[in-house]
């Protein structure tokens, strides 16, 4: 692995969701509360980037040191249920992507 100035151990995955809230659904921001704590400590996290605008629409990327930890955190129990309720209702559209990261670079 190599590290460069991200911080992120390279190569890496990022896992991309893409969302369109509807703002009227109560709920969302005490399940997100409990999601953005718990993705926190999950095995193989290594960071996470959100933006929201007020409209409802927004992008959270996850970076993860391997797939299988990518996989792992898709079927953890509260994030499934999480999942779900946002399908049933916080919802009005989302995507997900996955893919693998092989370069990164910042400034500052």
């Amino acid at each position: 692995m190599m590290l460069l100035q991200t911080g992120l151990a390279l190569p890496c995955y990022a896992v991309i969701f893409t969302s369109k809230l509807d703002l009227s659904k109560a709920g969302y921001e005490e399940m997100a509360s409990k999601i953005n704590a718990l993705v926190q400590k999950q095995e193989g996290f290594l960071k996470m980037e959100s933006v929201h605008n007020n409209d409802g629409q927004g992008i959270t990327v996850c970076y993860w040191r391997t797939i299988e930890d990518v996989k792992r955190w898709k079927e953890e129990t509260l994030h499934k249920q999480a999942q779900q309720q946002g399908k049933d209702g916080w919802y009005l559209e989302y995507a997900v992507r996955v893919t693998e990261v092989k370069e990164s670079y910042e400034w500052n």
